[in-house]
């Protein structure tokens, strides 16, 4: 369960889109711990003057303060909710204070005054991603509106797979979610895509069938195989309580999870930070990293250990 959660904000509406989403994750439990965190950035210029440098970070850290209280303010929930501010650069901040305060979810915006055109390569939540060992939630700014959960009788959790134990540890993120929230309120749908290769010629030499009757065989056998192991997932998952569905779909991976998402009532896409693409590849690089890019719901990314 999400006991401890971290939500990094920076003063900007950007940032404060992912309150909806701690708000739906608080509605329905009252005993989560929610840690506000401003990271107020330390002066490195080596010739500022040493108590200028403390006045201007003392003041800046009053107007944080005074701004986490005001966003307090605003969340309705009548467990703990504490204020924090620290000095130092923004993501080793984050991730310093979460594994001391031993937090169990970070959500956090995708971009804040890092700049709506850098969305998420090379911003805070980039570097957050990268070096997080537990869950991150990440919210893009026009997303908020979109999912507003309050719109919708169920929060459906999109959760793609494709085959491997690697990606298939975001199901546990999944279940965890449902019980959170309450099975009865939460869907979870098991998606995997069906991926063809599309030139000819990777057509075998020698073959008994035209080009059309491979390229069906083929597609017949892919999507047997994906259809078996989802249904074999959502099986599982309802002899545990769940309200599951699974569906299978075929061409490019990142696309077709993109556009399910985008075109559905999707909550949530529920991802490892890696499957099939590779251990190395981590997120950027992989069908992660496109599935960022071009999905417009919030993300929840799991670092596969």
């Amino acid at each position: 369960m999400y006991r401890t959660i971290l939500v990094p904000l920076d003063g900007s509406e950007v940032a404060e889109c992912v309150l909806p989403h701690v708000q739906a994750l608080i509605r329905a439990d009252q005993k989560i711990n929610i840690a506000l965190l401003y990271v107020v950035e330390a002066l490195d210029t080596p010739f500022t003057d040493p108590s200028f440098k403390t006045k201007i970070e003392s003041e800046a850290r009053s107007a944080a303060e005074k701004y986490l209280n005001s966003v307090r303010s605003r969340i309705n929930y009548s467990g703990t909710i504490r204020c924090e501010v620290v000095i130092g650069k923004p993501a080793d901040s984050i991730i310093d204070y979460s594994n001391k305060q031993n937090i169990d979810l970070i959500i956090m915006a995708t971009h804040g005054r890092s700049g709506v055109d850098k969305w998420i390569r090379g911003s805070v939540a980039d570097k957050v991603i990268r070096a997080s060992q537990i869950p991150v939630w990440l919210v893009q700014a026009c997303a908020a509106e979109n999912d507003m959960y309050d719109k919708w009788p169920k929060i459906t959790v999109l959760v793609p797979l494709d085959g491997s134990d690697i990606a298939a540890s975001a199901i546990e993120q999944a279940e965890t979610l449902a019980r959170q929230l309450g099975n009865n309120n939460v869907e979870i749908v098991i998606i995997r895509v069906c991926e063809l290769f599309s030139q000819p010629h990777q057509y075998p030499p020698h073959m008994s069938m035209s080009w059309e009757e491979y390229v069906n065989y083929e597609t017949n056998r892919c999507t047997g195989i994906c259809t078996e192991y989802v249904q074999d997932v959502e099986k599982k998952l309802k002899e545990q309580g769940f309200n599951v569905r699974s569906e299978v779909l075929t061409g490019n991976v990142a696309d077709k999870i993109a556009d399910y998402a985008n075109t559905n009532p999707i909550n949530l896409i529920v991802m490892s930070t890696h499957g099939r693409s590779g251990i190395g590849l981590w997120a950027f690089g992989s069908i992660t990293e496109k599935v960022l890019a071009a999905a417009k719901r919030p993300i929840l990314l799991i670092r596969h250990r």
